[in-house]
């Protein structure tokens, strides 16, 4: 931000992003995305327009995986063999992305804003202010995302102690095992259950279950698709509201287990004939 770069990238995305209902200034929430999804959420207020608030949302919640999810989701792909797997992976994220992009822009009614934008001057940072702005970053998203996490932990507890956490797993584990064809494993259906509090739990818990590599890929394209952390989905109701969130939210379920269905039945061909 204090190099001057960031205007710059937004141009040369601008015409890019056009394609999917945003403008350059979309890159910055999209970027801070992978770093965290719930502050990206937070970010989405820089875009001009309700309807890029929206879109940019949408994809921030069903396709761009945070960091402790992606570095889980790395180590577990390269257990199943590396390239390969890696390779369907971020096709399948990279084109769901754009996918859901080119749809929202379709059916959303408007168009994109036009990029007003100064450009400032290219610049070497001030070590004092790169430190200032972090301190003013971190401290506002914490603000923004403590209440939610304690109202998530909440949450959770209460599912466990009324039963209503269990009823969820019973509920998930006919889907993971008939429609995702992973392992009758009570892990795996547990460890969606817990993706709901931190995107990362749900990729940690699959680590120690016995998968082949397909299964492995259709496991890791699922929880990526799977439902934004409940933080998020906090900060989703109060940047959006309600109807948005949740429309988003119970759509990430429906479409992560359609995409993880198909690729339950493509993905173990197309690994047998490379050796898998």
């Amino acid at each position: 931000e204090d190099s001057g770069y960031l205007p710059r990238l937004a141009v040369l995305v601008d015409r890019l992003l056009n394609k999917i209902g945003l403008t350059g200034r979309a890159i910055i929430p999209l970027i801070l995305g992978l770093g965290c999804v719930t502050m990206a959420t937070v970010t989405t207020r820089l875009l001009a327009s309700r309807r890029e608030k929206i879109i940019a949302t949408a994809l921030l919640g069903i396709a761009i995986p945070c960091s402790a999810q992606l570095g889980i989701v790395s180590g577990t792909l390269a257990k199943a063999g590396g390239f390969l797997p890696w390779g369907v992976y971020g096709f399948m994220v990279a084109a769901i992305l754009v996918g859901t992009g080119l749809l929202l822009n379709k059916i959303m009614p408007g168009k994109s804003s036009a990029l007003m934008i100064d450009l400032p001057p290219m610049r070497l940072p001030r070590p004092a202010n790169v430190i200032k702005k972090t301190w003013t970053k971190s401290f506002n998203f914490m603000l923004e995302s403590i209440p939610m996490f304690c109202i998530a932990g909440l949450a959770v507890s209460i599912g466990q102690m009324t039963g209503v956490l269990n009823t969820l797993i019973s509920f998930l584990r006919p889907i993971t095992v008939g429609f995702l064809h992973l392992p009758d494993d009570a892990r795996i259906p547990t460890t969606f259950i817990l993706g709901i509090v931190r995107r990362d739990f749900a990729a940690f818990g699959l680590t120690d279950v016995a998968l082949s590599p397909a299964q492995a890929v259709v496991a890791m394209v699922v929880i990526t698709l799977f439902v934004p952390c409940i933080a998020t989905v906090g900060v989703m109701i109060k940047e959006r509201g309600p109807k948005i969130a949740f429309s988003i939210w119970i759509g990430s379920w429906l479409f992560a287990f359609v995409i993880g269905a198909l690729l339950a039945i493509a993905l173990p061909p197309i690994f047998a004939l490379a050796g898998r």
